[in-house]
């Protein structure tokens, strides 16, 4: 974590690897649970949520059990090692064809920016390393990617269009429709579509997790905590603890639908902040991508580092309140598999500069590296990289 964060070699600083159960803002104190089980508590004067989300199942059955989300390392191994289960189990004898073609079948449900992404590496790994140890299995493979809506909804119509083109000449099945439920062999969609699979890897979207969902402040229509302008968590008053549009007991929803307008009987926490994927403002509530809680740390930082500086009558300096947090939009990217990928750049005053193919990928690729924090990870990604392109990707287990 040092490597990341510098400022927590330094003495007055720590960090406790726990898990936040609850917060009591009247005592100002959040209480923890270690791995083992130990409760404690820790006091704090300025307390900032960032706990993220997880991934949302719209209450879909079977999503739990029977699917694989990917949002940190822990679920991309076990996707990895369930692919190659599937490869091994396919080669059985005697097994029957409708199996073998279920067992070699990868669903992805979603269309967004991951998914997309995860089609085109899975193609790839298909084409360039499974053809070369498996050419059978590899050629009667099949990745099929489901979405209800369209596919990179958030992008110009003609990425689109590109992308979609892009991933039914690789040979990605597109398909669109609401799933119904999951099982364990089978995923049925609302028409009564019955798609057999190996694998479905889930990438729908997040919500907010019971943590957040558990906290004693309002949310908005989906779950989210709810914040004003400058990022401080909304409250209704004591007598009125729930009220019918932002509450302690929101349903998770899907994100689009979260705008709504500010209640007025809900005001905020002077000393409680909330950023990043686990809360939104709900007059204008932003998507849960890495550069708005990027930016709205930074944010966050700069209003937190002005408030513990000397008073004006000390320093004889006049202090600015802060401003509002304003997001900007610095554009979006997602690879197409091989050396291909779709680029949307904000300008500014709503221009946006749109980009695709082997040019979009270089910067797709070089954007990723300028992100991971330290010069050691880059080198080492950068290395995996240039390993993975000449010889491959490693298929054992470990």
């Amino acid at each position: 974590m040092t490597d990341i964060q510098r400022a927590l070699f330094q003495p007055q600083n720590s960090m406790l690897i726990a898990d936040a159960v609850s917060v009591f803002p009247d005592r100002k104190v959040i209480e923890c649970r270690s791995a083992d089980g130990l409760s404690f508590y820790v006091p704090y004067d300025k307390l900032a949520i960032c706990t993220g989300s997880q991934g949302s199942t719209f209450g879909i059955p079977g999503v739990l059990e029977h699917a694989h989300f990917l949002r940190d390392v822990k679920q991309s191994e076990a996707i990895r090692l369930k692919i190659i289960e599937n490869l091994a189990l396919a080669g059985i004898p005697g097994r029957s064809q409708v199996d073998w073609h279920r067992l070699l079948h990868i669903v992805i449900v979603g269309g967004g920016p991951t998914g997309v992404e995860v089609a085109g590496e899975l193609i790839d790994f298909i084409k360039g390393d499974l053809a070369k140890l498996y050419p059978e299995r590899a050629s009667a493979m099949r990745v099929t990617l489901v979405e209800a809506k369209e596919l990179l909804s958030s992008f110009d119509i003609k990425l689109r269009e590109y992308a979609t083109r892009r991933l039914s000449r690789q040979g990605v099945q597109l398909k669109k429709g609401v799933v119904r439920n999951v099982t364990a062999k089978e995923i049925t969609l609302q028409d009564g579509t019955i798609i057999p699979h190996g694998l479905v890897i889930w990438s729908t979207g997040v919500g907010p997790t019971p943590f957040i969902l558990g906290l004693p402040f309002a949310k908005t229509k989906v779950g989210r905590l709810a914040v004003d302008g400058y990022m401080r968590v909304l409250h209704a008053p004591p007598a009125e603890p729930h009220s019918s549009g932002l509450n302690a007991d929101a349903k998770v929803g899907h994100l689009a639908n979260e705008t709504h307008a500010m209640e007025d009987n809900l005001t905020p926490m002077g000393d409680v902040y909330a950023l990043g994927d686990c809360c939104a403002n709900p007059t204008l509530p932003l998507p849960a991508l890495a550069q708005v809680a990027e930016q709205q740390g930074r944010y966050l930082a700069g209003v937190l580092n002005e408030e513990a500086k000397p008073p004006a009558a000390s320093s004889g300096v006049t202090r600015k309140p802060p401003s509002e947090f304003v997001y900007k939009h610095l554009g979006s990217m997602a690879s197409m598999g091989g050396a291909s990928a779709i680029l949307d750049i904000g300008v500014s005053k709503g221009r946006s500069v749109s980009m695709a193919g082997f040019v979009s990928w270089l910067a797709w690729r070089s954007a990723y590296l300028t992100r991971l924090g330290s010069v050691s990870k880059r080198l080492n990604v950068a290395f995996n990289w240039t390993m993975t392109l000449i010889f491959g990707r490693d298929l054992s287990r470990w």
